[in-house]
């Protein structure tokens, strides 16, 4: 089974309903703040999430809406897509 999420950009992304999606959120979102030399509590500070949000985030756990993966996105000056991409 899959469901789909239309993204703002307006391109639509298929994501399992598997944890594949947050898998990859995980990696992308921790390579990202160690390129940046960021520590968890910067990245939180920086996209107004708590600090244990980031930290379930990088460990493939807990839920994100759209907004706040869009702040994380654009903090991390990436897109959506790419935090999703495997």
């Amino acid at each position: 089974l899959r469901d789909e999420l239309l993204l703002n950009d307006g391109f639509p992304v298929v994501i399992s309903t598997n944890n594949n999606w947050r898998d990859a959120l995980a990696r992308n979102v921790f390579a990202l703040r160690v390129q940046h030399k960021w520590s968890t509590q910067q990245l939180a500070d920086k996209t107004q999430l708590a600090f244990t949000t980031i930290c379930a985030l990088e460990r493939g756990l807990g839920f994100i809406d759209l907004d706040d993966l869009e702040r994380l996105a654009s903090a991390l000056a990436v897109s959506v897509r790419f935090l999703l991409k495997d």
